[in-house]
């Protein structure tokens, strides 16, 4: 029987698959490519993690509630102490920028849960091809294993032909770095259990749902 591939969903193919679409033609080609890719999801073991739920619940009520009902069901990876400390190891090797530790708390929690992709449209830090080899090498020197970091669109087989190094500018992977370096500046006199139970901390996606659905929506008060 063929064991479907585990996969591991970044939370900015998630926001491009559930945002709408725009007009700028790197960013519509984003969206649409992650909505293809979702159509074969079933083809996968998808997963995220508590990084993931944290970022989707993030921004703007509308557009968090769409990213969030698109996961519903997906199995939640809980983060450990363990794969926080590696996260902070990729840091300190230079794999993954200081100011944004939860780019490599996204991989190390992928790595710790034996995930084989990261379908990712973070080039910048972590599907590009410099910066894979440097995630690659880390990994390596710490003993975990090494998922492979592809763009929505991969084929399994497919070494890395849909990571390249494409610098168009990304409005929502750039409201994710900020969002990211934000965290980092929170999380830096931390704890790693501090770190876990902030994220253990963040609502099911039911509990989101729900509390959010309670709350009238703009229009709706404008005419209450």
């Amino acid at each position: 029987m063929h064991m479907k591939k585990k996969v591991y969903v970044e939370t900015s193919v998630i926001s491009n698959l559930t945002s709408r679409l725009s007009n700028r033609a790197e960013n519509r080609q984003m969206q649409l490519a992650s909505r293809e890719w979702w159509e074969h999801r079933n083809d996968y073991e998808l997963v995220i993690s508590q990084y993931v739920k944290e970022e989707i619940q993030a921004g703007d009520k509308e557009a968090a509630d769409r990213r969030v009902e698109s996961v519903e069901g997906i199995p939640v990876l809980p983060p450990t102490t363990e794969a926080v400390d590696a996260a902070r190891e990729l840091v300190r090797m230079g794999a993954v920028p200081a100011q944004y530790l939860p780019d490599a708390l996204h991989i190390t929690v992928a790595a710790h849960y034996g995930v084989d992709y990261i379908v990712t449209w973070n080039q910048k830090h972590l599907s590009g091809n410099t910066q894979r080899k440097k995630v690659e090498n880390a990994l390596a020197a710490l003993g975990l294993k090494i998922p492979k970091i592809v763009r929505p669109g991969f084929q399994e087989g497919d070494k890395y032909e849909t990571s390249g190094n494409n610098e168009n500018p990304d409005t929502i992977m750039e409201d994710l770095h900020k969002h990211r370096a934000k965290l980092s500046r929170k999380f830096q006199n931390w704890t790693s259990e501090e770190i876990c139970a902030y994220y253990n901390s963040i609502p099911s996606s039911e509990e989101f749902l729900a509390q959010s659905r309670r709350k009238p929506t703009r229009k709706a008060k404008q005419h209450a």
